[in-house]
């Protein structure tokens, strides 16, 4: 049957067999579709007006959605559970952590890192260069140097120093308690 105007129909419809359609089609209430939908249209989008679907209004799914290629997000993008990823993740900006951040593999920082608060390290740390402390610094258990010593202002001592070898002093050297030695060589200012 072929019919050259419109077709009016004012109650169901039921077709039962395929429906095709060579030009545009215009629905002005809901389309519920209990199949799979196919789009075989490949156009991919490039903006918010591009791409073989296009959609105005916002899209709500219930179900799993699995993207093939990149996913672009023009505006911020909210997710109210977890996110895995499995691959690489670049950020170009700024990344924002509001709540505890858990790392459980090697931490690699290329270029400066400034912490706004205190440094907490539980296992051993690792320098393989320069510190510099421009603060002051203190240690709360013991100091150990296997290498040489550089200090190039005073080296003030609250309490007693053992020295387990020589030393070598290339100035003066003042020891400003006056302690009177005996014949044991235990006893002396030096």
């Amino acid at each position: 049957t072929n019919i050259g105007s419109t077709l009016d129909v004012t109650g169901a419809t039921t077709l039962k067999n395929n429906l095709e359609v060579s030009e545009g089609t215009q629905l002005k209430k809901t389309l519920t579709v209990e199949g799979i939908n196919y789009f075989n249209n490949a156009t991919a989008a490039t903006g918010k007006n591009t791409g073989a679907v296009q959609v105005k209004g916002g899209i709500s799914v219930n179900g799993a959605s699995y993207f093939d290629s990149t996913v672009t997000f023009n505006g911020g993008l909210t997710m109210n559970d977890s996110l895995t990823v499995k691959k690489n993740v670049n950020i170009n900006g700024t990344l924002t952590v509001d709540g505890a951040t858990t790392l459980k593999n090697t931490l690699e920082v290329q270029k400066k890192t400034t912490l706004k608060d205190a440094l907490e390290v539980i296992g051993a740390a690792v320098l393989k260069s320069t510190l510099g402390v421009d603060g002051a610094t203190t240690l709360n258990n013991t100091l150990g140097v296997t290498g040489k010593t550089t200090l190039s202002d005073e080296l003030d001592v609250a309490k007693g120093a053992l020295f387990q070898s020589d030393i070598n002093v290339q100035g003066i050297g003042k020891f400003n308690k006056n302690e009177p030695a005996d014949n044991t060589g235990n006893t002396g200012s030096v």
